[in-house]
């Protein structure tokens, strides 16, 4: 990595964080009507930050050589995926030109990895503080809080409050929790840089009760044992390198402790908080009904797959084959989703893809002989992790906005250690 930089650089730099760090908050702020509509609206923010980029790092982009040759095994793959992707729209049974909802969804999935590509290149040349880019994206998560407060107060929430639906700036109140989770994760930043005692603000600590506080309010139990179990992860993680676990620990639990019951007070709909999921739980009387009707579901939905095993039924192939249960737009499952989508061939190629960058991390900042560890990655984990368990139950590879966090986590989480280490 380059060791100096001439001011016009560094003001280029700076730029590129500030489009990002714009992106982060408008893409909550602009967001709501419908989930097709948050993602076109978000995939229009990632073609403009990319064709942004492009344009204003040309120079860099063109020695990229090096890296071509460095990573072909994964281009190789990518191009790949791309031609079985595209093969799957193309002899979809539901393809035809004027199939709006297959082509948009082909184009945010593209986008979304032309995202990655521009995000990995960026950090890769770059020095820039990565802690921005965290602390923008905890910051969009106050403002959305501040503004359901805001429309609880003055009795704007229309038919949201009776069921889930048409929550402030998005259009399911989960889809809000796979925000405040994202959040809650790339926090963990910030408690590992400053795990020491003298250096452990009041700010810190308050800033992760509300994240943590929040997430139980918006009564996911997903998003919830999700980020809990992220969180068991990092402290394993600094116990396996012989660092201090016990005080991220401590500070862990104690925030959940105090941002629980809380949470319980300010419950104001039905469906609020996690005791009222907890009890939803251990009353339901079958598998099927404590799934919230996902078992049913995801059978349904492998059914209509038929004689399309191979290659799949399309991008947005579960949304066209009209068998929606409850009018969902996703399988809820990760796995379903790109077999409905892509195929066996597609959904081996993409996941031989993430394993790639899951143990390319995983070599880089836990199995190296290095005893120290970097925050930044471990944070970038966390989300990664977070987000991929609540995948097997819910859509967060399917909705645009957990994947622009996963996309800015995974191009952390496979770059060499920055400067900051614990």
């Amino acid at each position: 990595m380059t060791a100096s930089y001439s001011i016009r650089d560094l003001s280029r730099e700076h730029i590129i964080l500030f489009a990002l760090c714009a992106l982060l908050i408008y893409m909550v702020l602009g967001t709501g009507h419908s989930s097709f509509y948050n993602a076109y609206f978000i995939s229009n923010l990632e073609t403009i930050f990319v064709s942004f980029y492009i344009l204003i790092s040309l120079k860099k982009i063109s020695l990229a050589l090096p890296d071509i040759k460095m990573h072909k095994s994964t281009i190789l793959i990518l191009g790949l995926w791309v031609l079985s992707v595209l093969y799957s729209y193309y002899f979809s049974p539901f393809y035809t030109e004027q199939n709006v909802y297959a082509f948009s969804r082909l184009y945010e999935t593209f986008m979304h990895v032309a995202f990655f590509i521009s995000i990995w290149h960026y950090l890769k040349n770059t020095n820039i503080e990565v802690s921005y880019l965290f602390y923008t994206i905890v910051f969009s998560t106050l403002v959305v809080a501040i503004y359901f407060y805001y429309h609880w107060i003055n009795h704007m929430w229309d038919s949201f409050g009776v069921s889930l639906n048409d929550p402030p700036l998005n259009s399911h109140v989960r889809h809000t929790g796979y925000q405040a989770e994202a959040a809650l994760s790339f926090f963990s930043f910030f408690l590992l840089k400053n795990r020491k005692k003298y250096s452990m603000t009041f700010t810190h600590v308050m800033f992760f009760i509300f994240l943590w506080g929040f997430l139980f309010w918006l009564g996911g139990r997903g998003t919830v044992l999700s980020a809990f179990t992220s969180f068991l992860c990092i402290a394993y993680i600094l116990k396996y390198k012989g660092i201090n676990y016990k005080r991220f620990l401590k500070i862990t639990l104690l925030a959940i402790i105090i941002a629980m019951p809380i949470s319980e007070l300010l419950v104001v709909f039905p469906w609020n908080g996690l005791i009222d999921s907890y009890q939803r739980s251990i009353s339901s009387e079958s598998i099927s009904q404590l799934s919230a009707g996902r078992i049913f579901l995801w059978t349904s939905a492998l059914e209509s797959l038929n004689n399309n095993i191979l290659f799949g039924l399309g991008p947005e192939g579960y949304y066209l084959t009209g068998k929606k249960l409850l009018g969902t737009v996703q399988p809820h499952n990760v796995l379903i989703q790109f077999l409905i989508e892509w195929g066996v061939i597609g959904t081996g190629l993409f996941i031989l893809l993430l394993a790639k960058a899951i143990w390319a991390g995983i070599k880089l900042h836990v199995l190296n002989k290095d005893k120290s560890l970097s925050p930044t990655a471990l944070a970038a984990g966390a989300v990664i992790c977070t987000l991929s368990i609540n995948a097997l139950t819910d859509g967060t590879y399917y909705h645009p906005q957990p994947s622009v966090y996963l996309a800015i986590a995974f191009a952390i989480w496979v770059l060499p250690a920055r400067q900051d280490k614990i």
